[in-house]
């Protein structure tokens, strides 16, 4: 039809038969041969150069994208909700044997539900670790429990006078250990901002909760610390050397 000779004629070299005319084959269980082809690749033939059409009108193109929804009005099209894969990663539930560092990565890792999508150290260290510059825009935490963590369930740190601000969200800080901070350690400027957080049933010498150190200055809203325990100082909270946190409707 219509649509083959405009594709041909954008650069489509569809497969021909004996004597020149466009050949067909049966397709996806059909009796008769009435589907046009390109060799063995037809949908990558007609991507590729569907793309370069795209490209030489000077269409933008999101590349590593994600559309998560259309936007409608008055049934008319008008958007997509969209996400940039490059820079977020969904994690569906289930229990993780993990230990992550984000290490200077912007990126999101969201999790299906806290109740249900569990990061777990196995008593390796930190379970989750942002040291560097990780920028509270585009580095974040959200969806998960973090737990069984030996050296803090969540450690933040400056580096070479950067220092992280990423934020935290929808996440629950359980049944870790550290000497300092067991459930959530910040030290050197670190400011990561921590949002509908629970802090329970973590241990310390101090900071069982929450250690601040070095100019730390995290901000808390909606967060519950409860239930946490230090051999030393500061069974929910312990802050020293200029440390400034920010608590908003907080529970200690």
């Amino acid at each position: 039809g219509d649509e083959i000779i405009a594709m041909e004629r954008m650069g489509v070299i569809f497969s021909r038969d004996d004597t020149g005319r466009l050949g067909t084959r049966a397709f996806g269980g059909q009796r008769q041969a009435r589907t046009f082809f390109v060799s063995d690749f037809t949908g990558q033939a007609l991507l590729h150069v569907l793309y370069e059409q795209v490209l030489k009108a000077g269409v933008r193109v999101y590349e590593e994208w994600f559309a998560l929804s259309l936007i409608v009005e008055d049934e008319q099209c008008c958007g997509a909700v969209v996400m940039e894969i490059l820079i977020a990663l969904l994690v569906a539930a289930g229990i993780y044997m993990e230990n992550i560092n984000y290490y200077n990565k912007n990126i999101s890792v969201i999790g299906e539900d806290r109740e249900t999508t569990v990061i777990d150290g196995n008593q390796s260290g930190s379970v989750v670790t942002f040291i560097w510059e990780e920028d509270g825009s585009t580095a974040a935490l959200s969806g998960f429990t973090i737990t069984n963590g030996s050296g803090s369930g969540i450690y933040y740190s400056g580096v070479g006078g950067a220092s992280p601000s990423p934020t935290l969200t929808n996440v629950t800080v359980t049944g870790n250990s550290a000497s300092s901070g067991g459930g959530i350690y910040c030290w050197n400027d670190a400011s990561p901002t921590l949002t509908n957080v629970m802090i329970t049933d973590n241990s310390a010498s101090s900071g069982g909760g929450i250690w601040c150190d070095v100019g730390s200055s995290p901000i808390l809203t909606n967060v519950i610390i409860s239930n946490n325990s230090a051999t030393n100082n500061g069974g929910g909270i312990w802050c020293q050397a200029n440390s400034n946190p920010t608590l908003t409707n907080v529970t200690i």
